[in-house]
């Protein structure tokens, strides 16, 4: 698998992101570990790009609050 390792700078943006959903009340599922992360990079096709986290939001609401923190320019 071709991996695209992120700077430091990046894995602090990515780390702030996470943050900032914890602390905007995002109740659901945020899965960090390497196995999910490489179950979600792979597919039927021969290209895999292994994410930084994958979020699992628990209703409507956390939906709501991972589109506005995305929405954000510093995001």
């Amino acid at each position: 698998m071709a991996l695209l390792k992120p700077t430091s700078e990046q894995i602090g943006h990515y780390d702030r992101f996470l943050n900032a959903l914890v602390e905007g009340g995002f109740r659901g599922e945020i899965a960090r570990d390497h196995g999910s992360r490489t179950v979600l990079a792979t597919d039927n096709s021969i290209y895999q790009r292994l994410p930084q986290a994958a979020v699992f939001p628990m209703d409507s609401h956390d939906v709501a609050i991972v589109a506005r923190l995305a929405a954000r320019p510093e995001y």
